[in-house]
């Protein structure tokens, strides 16, 4: 991990085994995802998508988060999540992945991979919808 003077994150390095995966969580930056390696599937959703997302309160640790862990949705969660107006990707080695500010993703390794990904500035565009959401 490296850091600004300012401690704002500039270059993260993740890597991860088959089946693991990063809860839903949106991010203020803008966002660029490379996958040097392996494979993982990113589920995407839009800012406005919130209200179908069972996220923490804003005060709480997770507050970027759902409560929701997706990889043992209910038959409940299942039913509210599949109406939520989401897009899947699947990336692969040499693949670059551009997340515009306040999306929601949800991300699973599919076989052991690296991912690095750098965020950019924050952008005026879904601000309102995660104001909305108190998180």
């Amino acid at each position: 991990l490296l850091r600004t003077p300012h401690h704002n994150r500039v270059l993260n390095v993740g890597v991860g085994g088959s089946g693991a995966f990063e809860q839903a969580h949106w991010d203020a930056g803008r966002n660029f995802v490379a996958c040097p390696t392996g494979r993982a599937r990113y589920t995407l959703l839009p800012p406005a998508a919130w209200d179908q997302l069972s996220l923490y309160p804003r005060a709480h640790p997770e507050g970027r988060h759902s409560e929701k862990d997706w990889s043992k949705a209910d038959c409940n969660d299942a039913q509210l999540l599949a109406q939520a107006p989401a897009a899947q990707v699947i990336l692969r080695p040499g693949d670059v992945l551009y997340l515009p500010s306040y999306w929601f993703h949800y991300i699973v390794t599919l076989e052991t991979s690296a991912q690095c990904n750098t965020r950019s500035g924050d952008a005026i565009r879904g601000a309102a919808d995660i104001h909305k959401c108190g998180s």
